[in-house]
């Protein structure tokens, strides 16, 4: 965690202003230890917290990428299993209209984010 005032710059998209990333800017118990980042461009600013900036990193990226950002946080704690039956209703080899009824047991990883 960043316990000191940073500011960094984001490379700009073609056309735009330079974009500053700034944490811990002021000593309010509520923006310290980079619990909110502040956003400038030109004159304008806002600020989001570093929870909700992170959920939507998480949601923008690909699911590939997904992983690596939630994996470092997250430990497996047990391994749960869900029953489901699957009814498949056949077209050829067997007489038309007869389904095959197989029951699953799909393993569930239980995850908790502490």
């Amino acid at each position: 965690m960043i316990k000191t005032h940073e500011k960094y710059p984001i490379p700009a998209v073609v056309g735009r202003e330079q974009i500053w990333l700034e944490v811990n800017w002021s000593k309010d118990k509520d923006i310290k230890d980079a619990q909110k980042i502040k956003l400038t461009w030109g004159d304008k600013s806002m600020v989001i917290a570093t929870g909700d900036l992170y959920l939507i990193l998480v949601a923008l990226v690909r699911r590939d990428q997904q992983g690596s950002l939630i994996t470092p946080f997250a430990k497996v704690s047990k391994k749960s299993y869900v029953d489901r039956v699957v009814r498949i209703k056949a077209k050829k080899n067997i007489a038309k209209g007869e389904e095959i009824v197989m029951p699953l047991k799909i393993p569930v990883e239980t995850i908790d984010f502490t």
